[in-house]
């Protein structure tokens, strides 16, 4: 049971990783629902280790870090980008 948990954070945690390199890099280039949208995945990422913290285990704590990192590394890449920044959902983030 709790491997399919850890499974579960280490994917939402590569999804978290994604999603905050689409974000700008400068907070003075972000309107107010950006940032907003970056302190949350912010949070739920740490909450994320939390989570792993509370199943005592070290091993998770790793896969998760391990994840985001990776995560961040694919979200770099053009076309994940631009495929991230043009979907719909962030279409919020025209409107001010």
């Amino acid at each position: 049971m709790s491997y399919a948990i850890i499974a579960i954070l280490v994917v939402a945690a590569f999804l978290i990783g994604v999603l905050l390199v689409s974000l700008p890099r400068s907070a003075r280039l972000m309107n107010r629902a950006q940032l907003i949208v970056m302190l949350l995945l912010t949070i739920l990422l740490i909450g994320v280790l939390a989570a792993t913290y509370m199943l005592r285990s070290e091993p998770a704590s790793w896969a998760v870090i391990v994840s985001a990192f990776a995560g961040s590394i694919v979200g770099r890449i053009r076309a994940v980008n631009e495929s991230v920044v043009g979907h719909d959902p962030w279409d919020l983030f025209e409107l001010r």
